[in-house]
């Protein structure tokens, strides 16, 4: 998988709401505001970024085919946070005209807790890994 394939299925998935929180809907392997949610789920599934800021196709290409799938959810969940921060609007009424952009919001999250979900069961995402180790309790005498 390109950089650019995987903004085409980030961008196919989300454009609407991309646009409305203005960001680009380019999907030619350097859409900058795709960036973050790019490197942050390369390196959510143990892959590594030089840049975040300029994630690159040859580390997207260096995706493992097992992990594609991984890393297009990741994203996809990374996008939809960038999408909430970027949301400004406020349901607004003026005169018989009336949006509710609050609702917006709400269906993104409702999306972002489905995926989350998702990915928790399917990849173990945002769960800590359990450790555990073993006390000695067993004290030393110290002869006076």
């Amino acid at each position: 998988m390109t950089r650019a394939q995987l903004e085409q299925l980030l961008v196919n998935a989300h454009k609407g709401w991309m646009g409305v929180a203005s960001m680009s809907i380019t999907y030619g392997g350097s859409n900058v505001d795709l960036n973050d949610p790019i490197a942050r789920a390369l390196l959510d599934a143990d892959y590594t970024v030089a840049n975040i800021m300029s994630v690159t196709s040859a580390e997207v290409v260096a995706v493992a085919v097992g992990d594609v799938m991984k890393v297009v959810e990741f994203a996809r969940i990374h996008l939809l946070e960038t999408i909430l921060g970027n949301l400004t609007g406020v349901d607004t009424t003026v005169g018989p005209r009336s949006e509710r952009l609050s609702q917006l919001a709400d269906r993104v999250q409702a999306l972002l807790d489905k995926l989350l979900a998702h990915a928790s069961l399917v990849w173990g995402y945002g769960v800590q890994p359990l450790t555990c180790g073993v006390y000695d309790l067993a004290t030393a005498e110290v002869e006076a």
